[in-house]
């Protein structure tokens, strides 16, 4: 049986947050079902994935350098939000995890967003991100960007920077059982917003471009909502 484009719905998001938009949840469903469409046995790679988000997303009249980023730059952040889902490293998502993940990004409150970022960190879901699983995460973020500029991540390129993020993840297991819990991740990222722990939460940004409707209009513009900053 095809897939069919869910219909159009009105739903207005003005009383949750003003900057969403009236039409945003149409967006989403929207970009779903592009995303499904595209699915091999219930999962999309990390390919197709960010070729579904250039199309629908990002390749938008005058949006190609969204929030000052160049597309490169933003494909990179892509590379992240993947990665964040893909958390065995496998290449490819299921989609009923894509959705609900896009769903808590695009729909989420600040609270969802960032438990869904340290979730993404939180490899084996035991509620504390470890050295190795922040390390693990962040090696492959680097070997990401080093393939989009077409270097190489050398071995002792590497040492260096996960030297540098293991001070980083020192200073920020402030109780010192060797591992970062739910309120020192917030801690974190509410006090340093160059903290590496951010790189998850500044990502979530490459998806809040105004979104294509089924109709082949645009949804209108939305701004991203920083998790970090209270209100």
């Amino acid at each position: 049986m095809s897939l069919e484009a869910p219909p159009p719905r009105q739903r207005c998001y003005s009383k949750i947050h003003p900057e969403l938009p009236v039409h945003h949840k149409e967006g989403l469903d929207y970009l779903i079902y592009r995303i499904g469409k595209e699915s091999v046995d219930g999962g999309i790679t990390k390919e197709a994935f960010i070729s579904v988000i250039d199309e629908v997303v990002l390749h938008i009249q005058g949006h190609d350098h969204h929030r000052g980023l160049s597309l490169e730059e933003q494909h990179m952040q892509l590379h992240e939000v993947f990665n964040t889902f893909d958390k065995e490293h496998k290449g490819v998502v299921q989609l009923g995890v894509l959705s609900t993940g896009l769903h808590v990004i695009l729909e989420g409150t600040e609270e969802e967003k960032i438990d869904f970022a340290f979730k993404g960190l939180d490899h084996n879901g035991d509620g504390m991100i470890t050295k190795e699983e922040f390390l693990t995460f962040f090696k492959h973020y680097f070997m990401a960007k080093c393939s989009i500029e077409s270097t190489t991540l050398s071995e002792e390129r590497w040492k260096a920077i996960s030297n540098h993020l293991t001070m980083t993840f020192r200073a920020s297991d402030t109780n010192k059982d060797g591992t970062v819990d739910v309120q020192e991740f917030i801690r974190a990222v509410k006090t340093d917003p160059d903290h590496p722990f951010c790189l998850v939460l500044d990502s979530f940004g490459a998806l809040t471009t105004p979104l294509k409707s089924p109709r082949g209009g645009r949804s209108p513009a939305m701004r991203p909502v920083n998790p970090r900053v209270a209100r």
